[in-house]
Parts: C-alpha cells; sequence; structure tokens
C-alpha cells in the first residue's frame, strides 16, 4: 500500500495548537522564544524526566501500572515540530502508511520526517533512549542528514548521531539560530 498523506483538519489544527501552549508552559518558555532555546528546553524537560523516572522503574518491574505519557508526548512534540516549521519551512501532515495514520513534520519536498510524538513519547517511556531532539536539531541545522529521496517520508532520526551527521553538525551546536 502507497504512502501518501493529508491535511490537518480544521480540529486537529486547533488540537495541536491546545497543545503546543500546553508543550510551551510545560518547559517553561513562550512560543516566540529563539528556537535554540526551546530546542534546548525540550531536551532538557525530557532527559529530567528520564531520570526522575530512574526510581520508579523498579515499581513498574514489580506489576505496578506505568502512567501513559501521551498527553505530555504530544504537547511537547508539538512545540519541536512547530520550531521545525518555524526554522525549516517543514509542516505538519498526517501520513498515512498501510492504513494507519500517524501525525508528522515533514520537508516540503517529502524527503525526511519526524513522527515526532511517537518519538518523545518512547523517549518519556523508556529510560533506554537517548532522546536526540537537540541533536536531531543541531545536525538538519547543518544540512548534516544525507539527502532522500523526494516523497519518501524517510524518518530523520535514523540518520540522528551517524558519524557523517556528527561531523557536519559539530560546528553548529554552540552558535546561535
Amino acid at each position: 500500500m502507497p504512502t501518501y498523506e493529508r491535511a490537518l483538519t480544521a480540529g486537529e489544527q486547533r488540537d495541536f495548537n491546545h497543545y503546543a501552549a500546553i508543550g510551551n508552559q510545560m518547559i517553561g518558555g513562550e512560543r516566540d522564544a529563539p528556537p535554540t532555546r526551546i530546542i534546548a528546553a525540550l531536551q532538557a524537560f525530557v532527559d529530567k524526566h528520564q531520570r526522575q523516572q530512574e526510581s520508579q522503574w523498579a515499581l513498574r518491574r514489580e506489576g505496578v501500572e506505568k502512567p501513559s505519557h501521551s498527553a505530555a508526548a504530544r504537547a511537547l512534540a508539538t512545540v519541536w515540530g512547530d520550531q521545525l516549521a518555524r526554522v525549516f519551512g517543514w509542516e505538519w501532515v498526517c501520513v498515512v502508511c498501510e492504513g494507519a495514520e500517524r501525525f508528522a513534520v515533514v520537508q516540503p519536498d517529502r524527503s525526511l520526517a519526524i513522527f515526532a510524538m511517537d518519538y518523545v513519547e518512547a523517549c518519556m517511556e523508556l529510560r533506554t533512549i537517548d532522546c536526540a531532539i537537540r541533536p536531531a536539531f543541531d545536525q538538519l541545522r547543518a544540512s548534516a542528514i544525507p539527502p532522500q529521496p523526494a516523497s519518501g517520508y524517510a524518518s530523520a532520526m535514523q540518520w540522528v548521531g551517524s558519524p557523517q551527521a556528527l561531523a557536519g553538525a559539530a560546528h553548529v551546536q554552540t552558535s546561535p539560530a
């Protein structure tokens, strides 16, 4: 089954605006703050969450039900995606693959996509994931992620941390946006 996309509905767009407002509150930021500051705050929030969850992992192994992080992940992911749109001209869409709909922020030519909500939720649920929100932003800014075919919706996160991408991003990590 081919992969295609649809635009966000008006209701989904309202939800995204709501999630973004919550996400900005969660990180203590303002929507118009410099993108690098927002990205750093997102990274710090998720890293702190993972550290705080450390003490709860033993309880989870003993059968205590773990809380869902879906709402928080949606809020944080929306802020992240909004920064990708703001800085790189990406946009939010609903990607449909094999009948399943997933929200993604995509490049204008649809060569790269970040399934931000799925990714942030995984970072919040699994302490083994080294969350790479900031490295992804830095590598995109450095054009360090290898070019992909248009309309392929390749997950940009698969290249984050690769030696090629890290070498290209090394010079932009401390420079302002």
